[in-house]
């Protein structure tokens, strides 16, 4: 069975914002699908975005699958202006 991944995992590895994950997924760009509401892409779907949009999968990109209290969700306002002040 394939590794699923989370938007961050995502992010992290590829060095993109969260937010660019999540418009490729609402696209469909990248293939995905959502638990609850907080997206997962199988190692399989990245694998064919990784390749199919130049990423070169021989570049050392690695996923690593790390468990995070945001499961997958945008921050909330909130959050974003505590840590600004």
């Amino acid at each position: 069975m394939d590794k699923l991944y989370t938007v961050q995992e995502i992010a992290k590895a590829l060095k993109v914002h969260e937010v660019t994950v999540w418009r490729w997924l609402e696209s469909g760009k990248l293939k995905g699908f959502k638990v609850t509401r907080c997206w997962r892409v199988t190692e399989t779907e990245l694998n064919k975005f990784l390749g199919l949009n130049g990423w070169g999968l021989g570049e050392g990109v690695t996923v690593n699958q790390n468990k995070d209290e945001s499961h997958g969700q945008p921050p909330s306002p909130s959050s974003s202006s505590k840590e600004r002040k």
